[in-house]
């Protein structure tokens, strides 16, 4: 069994008003919930989630304390939105209309799907890429009069501490199909993998996770310490299966790989036969599998 899409993923902020109204200017995005998280792990945690934003959610969480700088030399962690050829042909201009600083990103290799990349920083400085995903089918709906229109979450990008290890444990335990191996972005190596899907993850390596990677947005005391790293638990990716009988072999792996976990924190607000696990994966990223028929 693997997984089969990355259900969501978002970012950790410091305004969360003022990170709603970049998103909302730029995206036309609309709020699917507003809610404090009042749970084992998140008492009263401030959380918005988008859903017009293609048919993956999009999340902001707020941050309990100030945000580590971001680091200009370091190009992940990153979520990659998929657009048109024609909007994204239009983009330059209409991210300078914005005041929105954006750049190239660096050539991917031949053979992914994805092309024409674009590179940009919302307010608290975390990575998006817009970019042409290759044979996607668009979602439903349009985008507000001069937003951008983004159809799904075509990319992710995260720091791994030990290539190989993530390597095999994205392919071995989550069931992903290897791509590519080269280099990266920071030189020190890169591997490339694809969900059942077709949505891409990009394992950078790096000597340790960066404090963007390993930031505590909820309470320091209560997140779980992974490896010999500090506690941590902030912004997480969701991996979705599409029945009960490919969770449970997947939580077979994760329990065989011995990860770390915190269980399912919202437990007691989610209907009842709905699953969902909270876990990490060697390197200290956080993770959250569920079931989405």
């Amino acid at each position: 069994m693997a997984i089969r899409t990355f259900d969501h993923s978002g970012f950790i902020v410091e305004d969360i008003p003022r990170a709603h109204e970049f998103y909302e200017t730029l995206f036309g995005a609309r709020p699917l919930f507003i809610a404090n998280l009042k749970t084992r792990t998140y008492d009263g945690w401030p959380i918005i989630s988008f859903v017009e934003m293609g048919k993956h959610r999009f999340e902001l969480c707020l941050a309990r304390h100030p945000l580590p700088p971001a680091a200009d030399s370091r190009p992940v962690p990153r979520i990659g939105f998929a657009v048109s050829s024609d909007a994204l042909s239009e983009l330059p201009q209409r991210l300078a209309e914005l005041h929105i600083s954006v750049m190239p990103a660096p050539a991917l290799p031949a053979g992914l799907g994805i092309s024409g990349c674009l590179r940009l920083r919302d307010p608290d400085g975390n990575i998006i890429e817009l970019a042409h995903w290759e044979g996607h089918v668009p979602s439903d709906g349009r985008a507000a009069r001069g937003a951008v229109q983004v159809t799904d979450v075509c990319h992710v990008a995260l720091e791994v501490s030990d290539l190989p290890l993530a390597e095999t444990f994205y392919t071995g335990a989550l069931g992903m199909t290897f791509l590519h191996r080269d280099a990266g972005e920071l030189g020190n190596g890169r591997v490339i993998l694809r969900n059942g899907l077709g949505q891409l993850l990009f394992l950078e390596a790096v000597e340790q996770l960066s404090e963007r990677s390993l930031f505590c947005g909820p309470d320091a005391s209560t997140a779980p310490k992974v490896g010999s790293g500090r506690p941590h638990a902030g912004a997480h990716i969701a991996v979705s299966v599409a029945d009960d009988d490919a969770y449970d072999e997947i939580e077979a792996n994760l329990r065989a790989w011995k990860v770390t976990t915190d269980g399912d924190v919202r437990a007691a607000e989610r209907p009842a036969g709905e699953r969902s696990e909270y876990f990490y994966d060697p390197s200290g990223n956080r993770l959250q599998l569920i079931v989405v028929s």
